[in-house]
């Protein structure tokens, strides 16, 4: 059950997202989304822009909202990346998601 409610933010230009272009702008695309986070077992990766490491968790959300792969999902002030989506059979998403540690 998602008992958490969280906000999806989208880029408004993805070629720019997807080019790498150094500053990314993030509007409000969904709010009120209910969605649930949970930890991938000791799974840590670089980030490409040498930030700092990654915490890596997967989301589920029910039915199929507009939630794609670039987008960010904001759970009060925590923000994860959505670095991949898949749609389980229109029942609901799973949601990989990457908690960056900004320094």
């Amino acid at each position: 059950m998602c008992t958490d409610r969280v906000t999806v933010q989208r880029a408004p230009n993805p070629a720019a997202a997807a080019s790498g272009a150094a500053e990314r702008v993030y509007a409000t695309h969904l709010t009120n989304v209910p969605f649930s986070i949970q930890a991938r077992s000791g799974s840590y990766r670089q980030r490409e822009d040498g930030m700092a490491p990654e915490a890596m968790f997967v989301g589920f959300c029910p039915g199929v909202p507009d939630i794609k792969a670039g987008d960010r999902i904001l759970h009060g002030t925590t923000r994860y990346d959505v670095t991949f989506v898949a749609n389980q059979f229109g029942h609901h998403l799973e949601c990989d998601l990457a908690l960056v540690v900004v320094p």
